[in-house]
């Protein structure tokens, strides 16, 4: 079950598996990354995939770090829940809601604007049409 997790083949195997839910952001992937719709500028991720077209970019929660410095994008809180040692917050990035764990001792509240940037594993791009991993 965990490779499942891990190594999701297709979109549907992400969104089933884990909680909270995989983040989807929707947008395009090129040559300058994914750019999520409703967003100025393209994260940049992955190599050359030979791909350009409609794409989703599925995130889990706990590859999602906030304020932890090599920001690839910006986003406001949202909400904040607490989790036991940990809480969950919950983002706004263009539009587009996202869910990311942090340590419950970073003080961030609504109307705060943070810092987001991704792991390595836990971060997955999908053909949008197909819902086959791309990467």
């Amino acid at each position: 079950m965990r490779a499942l997790y891990d190594e999701p083949a297709n979109l549907f195997v992400a969104e089933f598996l884990g909680a909270p839910a995989i983040n989807q952001l929707k947008g395009s992937f090129g040559p300058a990354g994914f750019l999520a719709e409703g967003a100025n500028a393209p994260i940049a991720i992955g190599a050359d995939l030979g791909f350009s077209g409609n794409a989703v970019l599925a995130i889990r929660p706990e590859s999602l770090l906030v304020n932890r410095g090599a920001e690839k994008f910006r986003a406001t809180v949202v909400d904040r829940y607490l989790a036991g040692k940990d809480a969950l917050v919950v983002v706004d990035y263009a539009g587009q809601r996202l869910r990311a764990f942090i340590d419950s001792e970073l003080q961030v509240e609504s109307g705060d604007e943070v810092g987001l940037a991704l792991r390595e594993r836990g971060v997955f791009l999908f053909d949008q049409a197909s819902g086959e991993r791309l990467l």
